[in-house]
């Protein structure tokens, strides 16, 4: 199956509406491709490459958009060398991007310059049937209230699985991705 998915944006860059299949809606009530999986209607397998504090990897795709990780919203794997997080289609997919929401509450910068991998290699982000298709650019500002709470992002390729890793010694922690 090929789901063709377009985002809408705004003039502030903000996405307000999503199509697919020659159908346009508000973005609130899209759906969250990582969430229909299978005939549409069940959720997709997530997995990560560990679990911090119970906070695990079917948080990402919830549909809880709350920012506060204090209050369970978020997924996160413990502080490890290249963090990973990974949602199964269960079949390939077309992909054209995401939007990913970032923790609110403290630590933005711990998702600086993560990368979006797309393919059918289920061994890892780094198996040679996937391919990278976006890495996040931060321009580091003086304050961290100017940090992205929220990224919307391009990656166009096709495949069961998508993956978002961190090549750093890093807290990998996602709130929702859609």
């Amino acid at each position: 199956a090929v789901l063709r998915v377009a985002l809408v944006a705004d003039l502030n860059g903000s996405v307000i509406a999503s199509a697919e299949r020659g159908l346009c809606w508000p973005l609130a009530s899209a759906p969250n491709l990582a969430r229909s999986c299978g005939n549409g209607t069940q959720a997709c397998s997530t997995n990560q490459s560990s679990t911090y504090l119970g906070f695990g990897a079917s948080r990402a795709v919830d549909g809880n958009r709350n920012q506060n990780q204090s209050f369970g919203a978020c997924m996160s794997t413990a502080q490890q060398q290249a963090p990973w997080w990974r949602v199964d289609f269960g079949i390939s997919k077309k992909v054209l991007g995401g939007t990913l929401w970032n923790r609110g509450d403290q630590y933005p910068e711990r998702l600086d310059g993560f990368k979006v991998y797309v393919g059918d290699g289920e061994t890892g982000w780094a198996d040679p049937a996937n391919r990278l298709c976006y890495t996040d650019v931060v321009t580091r500002q003086a304050s961290h209230e100017f940090l992205p709470w929220k990224h919307t992002f391009e990656c166009i390729g096709s495949g069961r699985f998508v993956y978002v890793m961190l090549p750093t010694m890093q807290y990998l922690t996602i709130c929702e991705i859609e």
